[in-house]
C-alpha cells in the first residue's frame, strides 16, 4: 500500500491476501496503465457484490470460495467502530484445534480494518476474512454491541447454513 523513494531507488509493499497463491509475477507497468489501488478495491467490490449475499443485515455477507466478505454501502465511522465476531462451525469437530473440541467451533472475532485487506473507500466498506480449508456446517457472524464484555449482546447477527461434506 505504500512505497518509498529514496537514493534514487523505490521500495514498495503490498500486502498479499489471506489466501493461498500459486504464482505470483512482477515487472515494470507502463505508466499509462491504471494500476491506482482504488481501482483495484472498486473491481474487487463489484465483483464481490455482482454475486446473492448469504446473508443480509447491517453489513451483506458474501462467499466466494474460501473467502467470506462483509460489504456496506454507504459506510461510515460508526459502522465499523464495533468489533466482529466469526464462529465457524466444521462438519467434522475433529479438524478444530484440540482447544476448540468442547466449543464446537472456531472463531475469529476482529475489528474492521486490522486486516490488509479491508478496504474502505469512496462511501463503501469491503471486509475480506479467509475460511479454513476443512468443510463447514454454519456460520455465525456479526458484530458485539459496543459494552458486549458485560452483556454479551449482540448489535447483529446472521446465521449461514453451508452443510458442506467432509472429503
Amino acid at each position: 500500500k505504500r512505497g518509498l523513494r529514496f537514493d534514487d531507488k523505490c521500495l514498495a509493499s503490498i500486502a498479499l491476501p489471506h489466501y493461498d497463491i500459486a504464482r505470483i509475477e512482477t515487472g515494470p507497468v507502463p505508466r499509462d496503465y491504471d494500476i491506482s489501488l482504488k481501482n483495484i478495491y472498486r473491481q474487487t467490490y463489484q465483483r464481490v457484490v455482482s454475486g446473492e449475499p448469504v446473508a443480509r443485515s447491517t453489513f451483506d455477507v458474501y462467499r466466494d470460495e474460501r473467502m467470506l466478505y462483509y460489504v456496506k454501502s454507504p459506510c461510515s465511522d460508526a459502522d465499523v467502530k464495533l468489533q466482529f465476531f466469526l464462529h465457524i462451525f466444521p462438519t467434522n469437530r475433529k479438524d478444530l484445534p484440540s482447544h476448540r473440541w468442547l466449543w464446537g467451533y472456531d472463531t475469529d472475532d476482529f475489528y474492521l480494518f486490522e486486516h490488509d485487506l479491508d478496504l474502505r473507500f469512496d462511501d463503501k466498506c469491503l471486509a475480506s476474512i479467509a475460511l479454513p480449508h476443512y468443510a463447514i456446517t454454519r456460520i455465525e457472524t456479526g458484530q458485539f454491541h459496543e459494552n458486549h464484555l458485560n452483556s454479551g449482546s449482540k448489535e447483529w447477527e446472521a446465521k449461514i447454513t453451508l452443510n458442506e461434506q467432509s472429503k
